[in-house]
């Protein structure tokens, strides 16, 4: 047998990460919109120039957009300073009810959207994506948004983990179609996630383990979409 490279039980071989600064910021904001919240972190003092609008992962009841939000700012190397470090704006999105039917989710990304474009300053291309089902909601709402000729301003659509329809909701003839054609689409698989998604239905991919230090998006990956965004 192989001698254990980290004989004491009580020392991490992994490095610990430093934490990061507190996730709350006097230049915050939060929408309430009808089918759920947005929470909002300006990279500066300038509002809303770079979007990236993440909605987070759908599931029976109410996002909890704190603990959410902690685990994007858990470290000084993690999501949401990276994000801040290329001047990109956070808008994190949560349901009300993360189990409603398809279409109501992403009717609450088409509001988030909406209101994005509405305070944005200046025309930068979004970045628009979602984790689990919330990624499915995204891009069901940027299907729709094309289909009825509406700008959805997104160059690049990321899938973090992202779940397939149903059959009953592949089916909808209200969703039209289920893939937007103008943004780029970029799928991200972390851990044991469920291979539900063709790689071929995306310009480009990336897969790696759970982060050992148990974060959201491990930090090679978070540079990799960073690099990737139109």
């Amino acid at each position: 047998m192989a001698p254990n490279p980290n004989p004491n039980p009580n020392v991490n071989a992994n490095p610990t990460p430093t934490p990061a600064s507190n996730p709350d910021s006097a230049s915050d904001q939060e929408w309430k919109l009808d089918g759920g919240t947005a929470w909002i972190r300006p990279s500066s003092d300038r509002g809303i120039v770079k979007p990236l609008v993440l909605a987070s992962k759908a599931g029976p009841g109410e996002t909890d957009l704190a603990a959410l939000r902690a685990r994007l700012y858990s470290t000084t190397d993690s999501f949401g300073e990276a994000l801040r470090a290329r001047g990109h704006d956070l808008i994190l999105l949560g349901f009300n009810d993360g189990a409603a039917p398809l279409a109501d989710l992403a009717d609450t990304v088409v509001e988030a959207l909406r209101r994005t474009a509405a305070e944005q300053t200046g025309d930068a291309p979004f970045a628009v994506g979602g984790i689990g089902r919330g990624a499915l909601a995204v891009r069901y709402a940027l299907a729709g948004m094309e289909y009825r000729q509406e700008n959805h301003r997104a160059g690049t659509y990321f899938s973090f983990n992202g779940t397939a329809p149903s059959p009953e909701e592949h089916t909808d003839p209200a969703h039209h179609t289920s893939w937007p054609q103008i943004p780029k689409r970029l799928k991200l698989t972390i851990g044991e996630a469920p291979a539900a998604l063709s790689d071929a239905d995306f310009d480009d991919t990336t897969a790696a383990p759970t982060d050992p230090n148990g974060l959201l998006f491990p930090g090679a990956q978070v540079t990799w979409l960073l690099n990737h965004l139109a």
